[in-house]
């Protein structure tokens, strides 16, 4: 199998250089699954939590029972290329406990390629175009049409049905893995999930705690991914909220900060 990278569409036209950092916010427990069991888990896209996606997905599939098996055999996983982002932390991280972590794109792509898993299917890495209300109109239609046709190859019309959303979430900034399995690939039992397999040690770079979480939390994160998780690359708080360190210096030595 290979991977596709499709180029955002804002106008810009494709990247000379495209961004190759990723980051996600993961809870601590999704962390320690994925280092636990090594595999990297896709979701389907109609069971997002977002209000829009599930419209998006109703509006696109018109809920015609010749699309349900395309629903079934699609997966997808958001990340995004903001490293510093307080809303990201704010969505994702509950109770102090999430952690972001840094993938690189290539490895991501690499780890993919390899995986027996995803032999029968294909995959796209994109990038989420933000749109104006007038631009979701016609990319609806169009991919309306794409999706209906009969005997054409619908997978990557499918794939590319969610690569959009409005210019709301543009803070977002995500690329998304998207996953459509060959309509003769051997049914799953559970098609809410796809997972594929990978090496988590070489898939990330390091690893970031919730920049508000206490210091009682932040050491223990820290013992429990070294020691237990094995991780051995860099594992901090996040410096989100802290001055910049020319501007640490400026500070008055009263002892207060």
């Amino acid at each position: 199998m290979r991977v596709v990278r499709v180029p955002v569409e804002n106008g810009q036209g494709v990247e000379s250089s495209p961004r190759q950092t990723l980051y996600r916010i993961l809870r601590f427990e999704h962390l320690v699954r994925l280092f636990q069991d090594r595999q990297y888990t896709l979701l389907s896209p109609f069971l997002w939590e977002d209000p829009f996606e599930k419209l998006w997905s109703r509006l696109v599939f018109q809920d015609q029972p010749a699309h349900r098996d395309l629903e079934s055999r699609v997966f997808g996983s958001c990340l995004t290329f903001q490293a510093r982002s307080d809303a990201m932390w704010a969505i994702y991280s509950r109770n102090w406990l999430g952690v972001r972590v840094t993938i690189r794109l290539a490895e991501l792509q690499r780890q993919a390629e390899a995986a027996p898993e995803l032999v029968n299917g294909k995959m796209w890495f994109g990038e989420v175009n933000y749109r104006r209300d007038a631009d979701l109109e016609r990319v609806a239609h169009r991919l309306m049409q794409a999706v209906g046709k009969r005997g054409a190859d619908q997978m990557e019309a499918v794939a590319m049905a969610w690569l959009n959303k409005r210019l709301a979430f543009r803070h977002e900034d995500e690329m998304r893995v998207l996953f459509v399995r060959s309509s003769r690939a051997v049914r799953i039992s559970s098609p809410s999930t796809f997972k594929f397999a990978v090496d988590p040690h070489a898939l990330i770079k390091s690893i970031h705690i919730d920049p508000r979480a206490p210091k009682e939390i932040v050491e223990t994160l820290q013992r429990d991914i070294r020691e237990s998780l094995g991780f051995t690359g860099s594992v901090q708080q996040s410096s989100l909220l802290k001055l910049p360190a020319r501007l640490q210096s400026l500070l008055p030595r009263d002892g207060l900060l």
